[in-house]
């Protein structure tokens, strides 16, 4: 599995993918946005899970399938798309949104090493066939989504004002308002200015703007800026640490894809 873009189609990669038991089907696009089936593919090279959705799953005559027009990252797990290939024998997992279930945890409990114990539910939890499995928490579910649409424009002044805008994990989708809700106890945001590979700036707002005034351009590059790499993050209250960072390379007047 190749590197793919993130919040737009990708209608080029083709996934050989065999399960060892059950079955996937296409369905339409308006369907497949309806949260139809997806899929989680693991990449060991950085411990994540990416999230693809697809519309096309053509079957092959040794039981394996070919999944086509995918939508990659989603929820936000673009982190797990990184600028190496995940390679063949990787583990996928069928997400059923019928069967998924969400473990409840105390806060407390969230990041602790906890040991679970699962099986057939139709046979008891002393049954032979049941087995365990010990996993510490990352508080992934709490952690705030990256910042999307960064753009950069400049005054007469030489300053330079950087943009963002929010997402969220929580009632989203609802695209009569013009923007999706906070869902912390309070707005915050950090944002790091870069020079090659070395943070030179790094401050933190509470609205989804950022000035870069002349005057520390100069004081930190050594003259004004027509480019900048930055990335942004956003504060969680209940994850207790800034989010998932977008990274970015802008110029001015131009928007990132």
């Amino acid at each position: 599995l190749q590197p793919g873009p993130v919040g737009r189609w990708d209608r080029g990669t083709v996934l050989h993918i065999a399960f060892d038991y059950g079955a996937i089907s296409s369905v339409s696009e308006a369907i497949m946005l309806n949260s139809a089936l997806a899929i989680g593919v693991y990449n060991a090279a950085v411990n994540e899970w990416e999230v693809i959705q697809f519309t096309t799953a053509a079957p092959q005559p040794d039981g394996t399938y070919y999944v086509t027009n995918l939508l990659r990252g989603q929820l936000g797990t673009e982190a797990a798309i990184t600028g190496t290939d995940v390679p063949t024998g990787s583990t996928v997992v069928l997400l059923e949104p019928d069967t998924l279930a969400t473990v409840v945890l105390t806060d407390e409990q969230s990041s602790n090493e906890i040991q679970f114990l699962y099986g057939p539910s139709r046979y008891p939890n002393t049954d032979d066939t049941y087995k365990t499995a010990t996993h510490t928490g990352t508080r992934r579910g709490l952690q705030p989504y990256s910042p999307t649409d960064l753009q950069l424009e400049a005054n007469a002044a030489g300053d330079l004002t950087l943009t963002w805008k929010r997402r969220t994990r929580f009632n989203g989708d609802n695209w009569g308002v013009s923007e999706p809700p906070l869902n912390e106890e309070f707005e915050r945001y950090r944002v790091r200015i870069y020079n090659g590979p070395t943070v030179v700036r790094e401050v933190e707002t509470t609205s989804p703007t950022y000035t870069y005034s002349a005057a520390d351009q100069t004081s930190d590059f050594g003259s004004g800026q027509s480019s900048l790499k930055v990335d942004a993050a956003q504060y969680g209250s209940a994850y207790g640490a800034y989010g998932a960072v977008t990274e970015a390379t802008l110029t001015i007047g131009k928007v990132t894809p």
